[in-house]
């Protein structure tokens, strides 16, 4: 059984953009446009670990975790980690150990979206690549995650998609949450972008009806 999907979950991340600055002092630093869209994912990441390092309920939260792990209560560790990324999501590091709590239980694809969105997200290193690669070949699949550019994407579509940007792209174009284990965990493994996993959900059979309205507004159109 999917625990996780037992707990209210958090609101996915919106794919925005950096804000720019506002005008200010003349001694202020302005970045390009283009700076600031290539960096959007990044400095989202890096606040919300920011933040996350401020936050005193995440502090208590991971600190309760990290014990329960210690002590291998894993169905407790699981929770509470699941409860300071509702409070922080973007924080990689900790979804990675959401992601041990959820293997060590069995429940590998739960661990999977885990791991292949902390790896989207920008955590990396070898021991990250060897646990996607274990959970997934004890399921019968090797799809290794895409290897990071050595070149940060010019547009934040072209970010790797991780878990919440699955959730938010099923909300916007079929109106409806998609199923973890059937619908989020193959596309992780298949895309290789946030604009790929667009595309791959607009050509599917149920777009057309669950828009119908725009459909026969671009059939007017021509």
């Amino acid at each position: 059984m999917n625990t996780a999907l037992l707990y209210h979950r958090p609101e996915p991340a919106r794919l925005t953009l950096v804000e720019a600055p506002s005008p200010a002092t003349p001694t202020e630093v302005r970045l390009p446009a283009e700076a600031g869209l290539a960096s959007a994912r990044a400095a989202q990441v890096a606040l919300a670990m920011t933040e996350a390092g401020l936050d005193a309920a995440f502090h208590d939260l991971v600190a309760e975790a990290d014990a329960a792990r210690d002590r291998r209560q894993w169905d407790i560790a699981e929770y509470l980690y699941w409860r300071a990324l509702s409070l922080h999501p973007l924080h990689p590091g900790y979804r990675v150990q959401y992601g041990h709590a959820l293997k060590e239980q069995g429940k590998l694809a739960d661990a999977e979206v885990a791991y292949r969105s902390a790896w989207a997200l920008g955590e990396r290193g070898e021991d990250l690549h060897r646990h996607i690669m274990h959970v997934a070949g004890l399921q019968g699949d090797a799809t290794a995650p895409p290897l990071p550019p050595e070149v940060p994407p010019a547009h934040p579509l072209d970010e790797l998609p991780w878990q919440e940007d699955v959730e938010l792209a099923f909300a916007l174009l079929l109106h409806r949450p998609p199923q973890l284990t059937g619908e989020v965990l193959p596309l992780l493994r298949a895309v290789p972008s946030r604009r790929a996993l667009l595309l791959l959900i607009a050509k599917r059979p149920e777009m057309a009806a669950a828009n119908r309205d725009l459909m026969l507004l671009l059939a007017e159109a021509g």
